[in-house]
């Protein structure tokens, strides 16, 4: 049986308290894959895997500084199959946004801190239907007009894979995609934010 372990630790002047706690979610696999410490409590998001029948399913859970459970929300493999790290963000509104990948789609979820889903939202790869293939890799809202841009992975057969950025509004309306990769390159996307309203910064690897 897996479980979820979670370290904190404070550096603190008068002392220095930490915790290691284990998280049994009842499911043969479970992994935390983001992480984001909102208003002194800890929100997280992951994955689950039950084997027998195979049934994944994403989780959204909210711990106090101490570790304990709050809530966990289980959310159906129907929408969601596999959350990637850092594709988690706290929205300029006071929620979460959640970004996953689905057969042959990815899905934006929004969720609010008790863990209720609010909206999703698909979107699809530039190569669709031919090459539906699209792994989502990291999330960033922008500062001036709080717009959305989902960093993906997309590829266009074998050693054509492409690095997708998709924007949307802040209400989850699909805006533009902009593919960015070199043919016969395997571009493979790590990072994406924001310097100024006019300029961006997102870094990868070709292999």
């Amino acid at each position: 049986l897996y479980v979820l372990c979670l370290l904190s630790i404070y550096y603190l002047a008068s002392s220095q308290p930490s915790f290691n706690r284990k998280h049994y979610l009842k499911y043969n696999v479970a992994i935390f894959a983001n992480m984001a410490v909102i208003d002194s409590n800890i929100y997280t998001s992951g994955l689950m895997t039950i084997e027998k029948p195979y049934i994944n399913a994403g989780f959204f859970t909210k711990l106090n500084l101490s570790g304990d459970t709050i809530f966990t929300t289980t959310i159906s493999d129907s929408l969601l199959t596999i959350w990637w790290q850092n594709c988690m963000k706290y929205t300029t509104e006071g929620n979460f946004l959640i970004a996953g990948d689905s057969v042959g789609k990815s899905r934006l979820l929004l969720i609010d801190t008790i863990g209720k889903v609010l909206k999703t939202k698909a979107f699809y790869s530039q190569f669709a239907p031919k090459n539906p293939r699209i792994y989502s890799r990291a999330i960033c809202q922008t500062e001036h007009d709080s717009s959305l841009w989902i960093l993906s992975k997309v590829d266009n057969g074998y050693k054509l894979d492409y690095i997708q950025l998709t924007k949307f509004s802040k209400n989850l309306d699909s805006l533009s995609k902009v593919i960015i990769g070199t043919p016969g390159l395997a571009a493979i996307p790590i990072f994406f934010g924001q310097i100024n309203p006019n300029r961006y910064l997102l870094s990868g690897y070709y292999s």
